[in-house]
């Protein structure tokens, strides 16, 4: 590319040539330039130049083309290689490492970084547990290739061993000699598995090919038993057309060998068709399937068919008529003809949408119980009067014996009949067992006739009479059943009457579900819905639905406590969410033993909770319990061993005074809430309607704030700090404005308390410190200087975990030297939480972050925690400075504290110097910095960068 270029820079200079000088092109040039052919000249010329820029365009175009396919194609291999698996090793002739693919890396344990450009032989552990890989290796080096070669290696990761497959193979070079060996090996293990499966199927078959044999001549014997077995054929017929009707399942039945099948009229109902719709082939059962469980479904019938699993069971969907989705689930077993092949694959097929609404409804968290009818319809011809029709009858009697075992067996109901004329019941073997008995089990008489629960026989008995009657045309009903150990389970029944030709009832087929567990499930997802988790006390949804139903019924007044815990916000961000907890279960079951009887205790959330006092006759009732609440909560709790001191905050509204809805009354408490902790926590205020401004003005703050953060309404202005000792600017304190379309411009006062309390305050504390770092960096870059930013930092930024982190984080973005960036603590944080708060601290100023003590002088700290503080920077308080005394008092406290401050080797700045006269007050306690309206007020960003470009020095 670069030759190419050359030559087109050649080509263009000698063109260029020509045309300013001529002679250089033409040598029988006479000193004389026309017009004429110079301008073809000049023609050509630029022709020329753009024909080879075009070319040169294309050219490299085409070049960046072949360069991008090649990418690409390294790339497709890389992933290739990387997702297959396929066990790939490749080595230079030399012996050195050159790629291993990921599956390699999960077999071995080996990282392809670690061991690329290293010879394999040198590598201990390769040898040591994979020596026949080394051994492959050595060979391909030496042009002994293998292929098909069986080699059983371990899996690092499992710990277990798998066979593969491997071929060993040369990619040449350029210059045809082997360059690059790569050893490829498959994943045989599997096959093997099969393998073996396989040979054991060979022996299963051949026992049953002895058994058959042995049952050929038994049969010879049971010939003589045809005609006896012509009533039970009757008997069972009988029973098999009862349970069909009954059940409610779909019977199948198919032939292997054509794929066709006979399914019952269920089906057809189910799906909405009538039988001549649709054929029963298994192409068209497909087409019924829903596309996405087509493959699920034949792969579990594969599965099934080949031994794999005992009883064929899937569920899937099936399309009806109307486009609507079917949930089925199917179950059947297959029976193998005397030849061991298969002869005939019968089963059952039920509705389950039902269930699996259910099991959505639970979130996927509780099982359904599948509901199982067993449907079945047997044919019969007419008895032949010769020995052939005797056969006949013995042929359908097994296959409808054979069937019935292969549905009762595949059934997860209990199946039962009753004969209204004999006065007699049946049970199928699975009904006992739902019950917990086995068939063989000598269940009581007694016992079976108050088998069902004393307080349900009522009500299955009137179901039972109407379904009779004909009333109803399925019997259906919910009922408690007494199982062996003495307790009862839930059972849905489910059956159909058979009349006779006069109408009366005879016979009744059904079956029994246990359905305990879904009980079971529903209780406790109604506890769920209206009972807090943690505390166990009714929630929210409890509450406004009580709250609507006293309303709706109630004459009498009420009242509505909102009970908030002061500062657990703080205390969950400084000692844990665990501690958190704990700490709302011991509040929860104190304000419960303090409530009583007076009136009924809510969880709202969080650390809010509700009481709901009914039918009060004067309000100082609610006053006297919102006393025994205040006072209750002065006694510490005991946690983990420390005393924790807690107290509540609580609002009191009033019905029907202060509103007439449970969303209204519930509102105002909270109001009433928020202003008894505006007014000092620790007390109760009852609802007045001028809380409402109050309260409104400060949900309009917060919202408005969240939409400032997104768009950035926030702007820093820079308030300079002064030496007292130059009389020069070395820093400036950042200050945030913030000016809302909506609001107008809102106090710093106003929006910070707001911001802490909503915890907004972490991420504009983030922008703010980001501004500012880049402000200050933005001064060194530009060459105006180096000078200190100081940040203010709130406690709910401090106490979070990642707050050092993101400092640091800031601070590698920015590029701004950790020592121009000064972060300022009021007293009362670092005494807050003086043990979460000082390392943090001490890790910064490792770094070389300055710490300021913020309003010092306005706390209770004793010097001995202040000892402890890893402060650079004292920061007396306005309010030392505002009070100047008329004469020098050399007790002053501004004094003081810089007397402190010096002992202590810390710099002392006085903010809000305003006046000469407390200049001079700041000059004579020997402060070192100063910062106030006297040197200047916060300026923008331009017009901080102004001021220091003019180098004023202040006349102080």
């Amino acid at each position: 590319m670069k030759r190419i270029s050359r030559m087109m820079l050649a080509s263009i200079t000698i063109v260029l040539a020509a045309l300013l000088y001529p002679p250089a092109a033409y040598g029988n040039w006479d000193g004389a330039i026309y017009p004429s052919s110079y301008k073809s000249i000049m023609i050509f010329s630029l022709s020329f130049i753009i024909l080879i820029a075009v070319s040169y365009l294309v050219l490299k175009l085409y070049i960046n083309h072949l360069r991008r396919i090649i990418h690409g194609e390294q790339e497709f291999s890389k992933n290739v290689l990387d997702h297959t698996h396929l066990f790939i090793w490749a080595v230079h002739s030399d012996k050195r490492i050159l790629r291993i693919n990921k599956y390699v890396e999960w077999l071995t344990g080996i990282q392809e970084a670690d061991v690329v450009g290293k010879k394999y032989d040198e590598l201990m552990y390769i040898k040591e547990y994979y020596g026949r890989i080394v051994e492959l290796m050595d060979n391909a080096l030496a042009m002994n290739f293998v292929d098909h070669q069986e080699i059983t290696l371990i899996c690092n990761e499992q710990g277990d061993y798998k066979t593969f497959l491997f071929r060993t193979t040369v990619i040449t070079g350029i210059s045809g000699n082997p360059d690059v060996f790569i050893v490829c090996g498959i994943d045989i293990h599997e096959r093997k598995l099969y393998e073996k499966m396989l040979q054991n199927s060979y022996q299963e078959l051949e026992g049953i090919y002895e058994e058959v044999a042995v049952t050929k001549e038994e049969m010879q014997v049971q010939m003589h038993e045809l005609l006896l077995n012509q009533d039970k054929l009757r008997s069972s017929e009988e029973k098999f057309r009862l349970a069909s009707l009954g059940s409610g399942a779909v019977i199948w039945d198919t032939d292997p060998s054509t794929g066709n099948y006979d399914v019952s009229d269920r089906l057809f109902d189910l799906l909405g068709y009538r039988r001549d719709e649709i054929e029963t082939t298994a192409e068209q059962w497909r087409e019924l399937l829903h596309p996405d469980d087509l493959i699920a479904t034949e792969v579990v019938r594969q599965a099934y068919l080949n031994g794999e699993t005992p009883v064929y069971e899937a569920e899937y969907r099936m399309i009806k008529k109307n486009g609507e989705h079917l949930w089925i689930q199917a179950r059947g077993m297959l029976l193998r003809n005397s030849d061991g092949c298969p002869g005939r694959f019968s089963g059952s097929m039920i509705d389950i949408t039902e269930q699996k609404n259910y099991e959505l409804q639970l979130q996927r968290s509780y099982k359904a119980l599948e509901e199982t009818y067993e449907e079945l319809a047997v044919t019969q011809d007419e008895l032949r009067e010769n020995y052939d029709m005797l056969v006949e009858n013995d042929r359908l009697l097994r296959r409808s014996e054979e069937r019935y075992k292969l549905v009762a067996e595949s059934s997860n109901g209990g199946i039962w009949e009753i004969d209204f004329i004999r006065n007699r019941r049946f049970y199928s073997p699975r009904w006992f067992q739902l019950l917990g008995y086995r068939y063989e089990d000598d269940m009581p008489s007694e016992r079976l006739e108050h088998v069902m629960h004393p307080e349900d026989v009522k009500r299955v008995s009137e179901e039972l009479k109407a379904a009779q009657a004909g009333e109803k045309e399925l019997f259906e009903c919910e009922y408690r059943l007494l199982k062996k150990n003495g307790e009862y389970n839930w059972f849905i029944g489910r059956g159909k009457v058979l009349f006779d030709e006069l109408g009366m009832a005879c016979r009744m087929a059904g079956s029994d579900v246990d359905i305990h567990e879904l009980k079971l499930s529903q209780e406790r997802l109604q506890h769920l819905a209206y009972y807090d988790a943690l505390s166990d006390l009714p929630n929210r949804q409890y509450l406004l639905e009580e709250l609507e139903y006293y309303f709706a019924y109630s004459l009498g007044k009420s009242a509505l406590f909102f009970v908030d815990t002061d500062n657990f916000k703080y205390i969950n961000d400084t000692l844990g969410h665990k501690f958190g907890d704990q700490l709302l279960k011991q509040v929860s079951l104190r304000l419960s033993s303090l409530v009583r009887e007076e009136g009924m205790l809510f969880r709202l959330g969080g650390d809010e909770f509700v009481i709901l006092q009914r039918d009060i006759e004067r309000e100082a009732q609610a006053e006297d319990l919102a006393e025994i609440l205040i006072q209750g909560f002065k006694e510490p709790f005991r946690i983990n061993d420390s005393d924790l001191y807690v107290s509540i905050s609580m609002g009191i509204s009033f019905y029907p005074k202060d509103g007439v809805s449970g969303e209204e009354i519930l509102k105002n408490a909270d109001v009433a809430m928020y202003k008894a902790k505006e007014t000092g926590k620790g007390r109760y205020m009852l609802f007045s309607p001028s809380f409402l401004q109050t309260f409104n003005d400060r949900v309009n703050v917060e919202k408005y704030l969240r939409e400032a953060i997104k768009k950035e309404e926030f702007v820093l202005h820079y308030q300079p700090q002064v030496s007292l000792r130059t009389g020069k600017i070395v820093g400036f304190e950042s200050l945030i404005r913030w000016n809302s379309p909506v609001l107008g411009l809102v106090s710093p006062l106003s929006f910070v308390k707001v911001a802490e309390d909503s915890r907004l305050i972490v991420p504009i504390g983030e922008w703010v410190l980001l501004r500012s770092c880049s402000f200050a960096k933005g001064l060194h870059d530009q060459g105006i200087g180096n000078y200190k930013i100081s940040v203010n930092i709130s406690v709910v930024q401090l106490v979070q975990d990642e707050f050092v982190d993101m400092v640091i984080r800031i601070l590698g973005e920015t590029g701004l030297n950790p020592i121009y960036l000064e972060l300022e603590i009021t007293e009362s944080i670092i005494i807050e939480s003086f043990d979460i708060v000082i390392p943090k601290l001490e890790f910064l100023k490792r770094l070389g972050v300055q710490i300021a003590l913020d309003d010092f002088g306005t706390g209770y700290s004793s010097l001995s925690y202040l000892q402890q503080m890893p402060i650079t920077t004292l920061k007396i308080d306005r309010t030392f400075i505002e009070q100047v005394p008329i004469e020098e008092d050399k007790r002053s406290l501004a004094r003081a504290i810089v007397l402190i401050g010096r002992r202590m080797g810390l710099v002392v700045v006085a903010e809000g110097v305003e006046t000469r006269r407390q200049l001079d007050y700041v000059k004579r306690a020997k402060c070192d910095v100063i910062q106030g309206y006297l040197i200047s007020k916060p300026l923008k960003d331009e017009e901080a960068k102004e001021l220091l470009r003019s180098q004023r020095v202040f006349d102080i």
